[in-house]
């Protein structure tokens, strides 16, 4: 068996084996064996424990294939194993697996010559910088917004990231935007907070009265709560605009 990446959970009880024959061993601190995991019929060239645990006490682990697929399991126990959703088709062959500290996001890179930016949900996000061969391995400075990344000619590059503030106010109701691909709505006076998943990278946010528009990459989405309730949260999609708008500012006015 061909080890190919490892790593260990963050509370050190599980180490991740990948290997080119396309499977997962799961051991324990001790190098027992727990399971595997069949992730593919092609090499598992890089996988990432997530560094934080947020709302689970499950351990998430994040791989990556050369049959250009991102996988993402739970794992309770070090025994029991679920998928958490359907494979990414990521259209590269992915290299190199990094977290951010906080775990809210990732690095990955690969034999499209990109690093990019992902979140802990396998949501791309955008690309961080391009270079002139396969890049073969990435690294998140622990205090600073750099990022580094190496490729196969040889080359060392640094990026800076920089991860912009993207809200709405008006009277009682503040809109941002969280991991990227969410809404937080919050009633400033019932203190009722409500959450909105787009799935998609969000660009602007505006609101006004009982609208709320969400810009993401392809579209805007126009969502309502009723205008005769100054209480009511349970926004719902009221109109889209498929088409892609490149814009300083957003808002909705009436």
């Amino acid at each position: 068996m061909k080890c190919l990446d490892c790593d260990w959970s963050p509370d050190g009880q599980i180490l991740a084996i990948a290997l080119y024959n396309g499977k997962i061993l799961l051991r324990d601190k001790n190098g027992a064996d727990l399971t595997t995991i069949d992730k593919s019929s092609q090499p598992v060239w890089c996988l990432r424990f997530c560094p934080q645990k947020f709302d689970t006490s499950d351990n998430i682990l994040i791989s990556g294939s050369w049959d250009q697929k991102l996988s993402i399991h739970s794992i309770s126990g070090g025994k029991t194993v679920k998928t958490v959703s359907a494979d990414k088709d990521l259209g590269f062959d992915p290299c190199s697996i990094c977290f951010y500290p906080t775990g809210e996001y990732m690095l990955m890179a690969g034999s499209d010559k990109k690093v990019s930016l992902w979140n802990k949900e396998g949501i791309k996000l955008g690309v961080i910088g391009e270079m002139r061969d396969w890049v073969w391995g990435t690294a998140v400075h622990p205090g600073t917004n750099r990022v580094f990344a190496g490729a196969n000619n040889g080359a060392l590059t640094s990026f800076k990231v920089e991860f912009d503030k993207v809200h709405g106010l008006y009277q009682e109701r503040y809109a941002y935007r969280e991991l990227m691909t969410d809404v937080i709505i919050q009633h400033l006076v019932s203190e009722t907070r409500v959450k909105i998943r787009c799935r998609d990278y969000i660009k602007k946010i505006a609101i006004y009265k009982d609208r709320l528009a969400v810009q993401l990459p392809e579209k805007i989405i126009i969502y309502s709560v009723q205008a005769d309730d100054p209480y009511d949260m349970k926004y719902k999609a009221h109109k889209k605009i498929n088409k892609r708008i490149d814009c300083t500012n957003l808002f909705v006015t009436s």
